[in-house]
């Protein structure tokens, strides 16, 4: 699936240099998406790599963002306070 022709990429130094990205995340959130990613036959970082490519390919994020009712927003923006604060 995904994951072999991108092990075998950066196996083959087709992606050439390369960072450590370090970004916080929630517990629960970070493991039911390795959790699908891993069914999907690729890693998280494989998975973060493909988004961040999709970020490049359409300058900008990949998918719609919009607004949500008045009440969803609220508690959106509590949710990102408490993340922000960590």
């Amino acid at each position: 699936m995904y994951s072999n022709h991108f092990s075998n990429a950066l196996r083959m130094g087709e992606f050439r240099m390369t960072v450590q990205v370090n970004f916080r995340m929630d517990k629960e959130v970070k493991a039911k998406m390795e959790e699908i990613v891993e069914s999907l036959g690729m890693t998280a970082t494989v998975a973060y790599t493909l988004f961040a490519h999709a970020v490049i390919r359409e300058k900008g994020i990949p998918f719609d963002l919009k607004l949500e009712d008045s009440e969803s927003s609220e508690k959106n923006e509590i949710n990102l306070d408490d993340t922000i604060k960590e």
